[in-house]
Parts: structure tokens; sequence; C-alpha cells
């Protein structure tokens, strides 16, 4: 029995109409609509956008220390996968964020191997702020696995 079913393909067209759609409308378009885009604010449009801009300036991020020293024991973790898969690997940390991404022509994980590793690629999944997996330059596999290290609170007070 096979079942085959192209969501990706399906989603991929869909996009690819709206793309064509766009580019046929902005085609049509005179200079002058064109232009309108560039207009200025309306005085209702701009106290939205300043009140928009003073919220966001009163958010505070907080580093929460134990999801950073998390993200160092993943590293560890995440060396062991790239070792036995094998996988290049580059983990980076910023002042918010940590990132690991994984590199190869393809990543095979046979019965036969450690639970462990694939228990560090569930982790890895479960764990992460945001995932991405994407065949990149060269035709390689590139896996990527984002970890926040911050917490916003809202400095704002109540109206």
């Amino acid at each position: 029995m096979r079942v085959e079913k192209k969501f990706y393909t399906e989603e991929a067209l869909l996009w690819q109409r709206a793309e064509q759609m766009a580019a046929e409308e902005t085609a049509n378009c005179s200079e002058d609509e064109l232009g309108e885009d560039k207009r200025p604010l309306s005085q209702k449009e701009q106290e939205s956008m300043d009140e928009v801009l003073n919220d966001r300036k009163n958010l505070l991020q907080v580093i929460q220390s134990d999801r950073l020293d998390f993200f160092e024991t993943i590293c560890q973790n995440a060396m062991e996968l790239a070792e036995a898969a094998p996988l290049d690997i580059v983990a980076e940390t910023e002042s918010s964020f940590g990132k690991i991404s994984f590199r190869a022509d393809r990543l095979m994980i046979l019965s036969s191997a450690p639970s462990k590793l694939k228990e560090i690629l569930v982790m890895l999944i479960r764990e992460a702020d945001s995932s991405d997996f994407a065949v990149g330059d060269g035709g390689l596999l590139e896996m990527t696995f984002v970890f926040s290290f911050t917490t916003k609170k809202s400095g704002r007070t109540s109206r």
C-alpha cells in the first residue's frame, strides 16, 4: 500500500499563483497608484504607530540563566549526535538566543544506533523555539534549531 499526499507541492503552487497575481497587479498600476503607498500617515495612523512603538520600548527582555545552562547541555549532546551521524555542526550563541545547525547530504539513524542518539534528535525538536529543515547550497540538508534565552515582561501599566 502506498499513500501519497503532496501538501508541500499544493502549498508551493498556491504561493506561486499569489506571487504571479501580485506581479500582474503591480504591472497594471500607474505611477500614481504605486506612489500612494508613500503618502504620509494620517494623524490617527501616526498615533497608532507611536503607541505600538512605545509599547515595544517598554518591553523588557530578561535573560533566563537556566535556559542558557540548558542550551550548553544540549550543545554537548548535539556534538555527540553530529559525531555519530556524521554531520557538520555549528553551535553559536548571541546575547538572547542560541543556535545549533547541522549540515550533511543525509541524516540516517539506524535501528541499531544507540537510543540516546534518537533521544537527542527528539530533544532538539521538542525543546527548540524554532526548527528549520531545508535543502541548502549544493543540495545538502541543513537543520537549524534556535533556542531563546529571554522572557519578555511588559513594563506597561494598565489603563
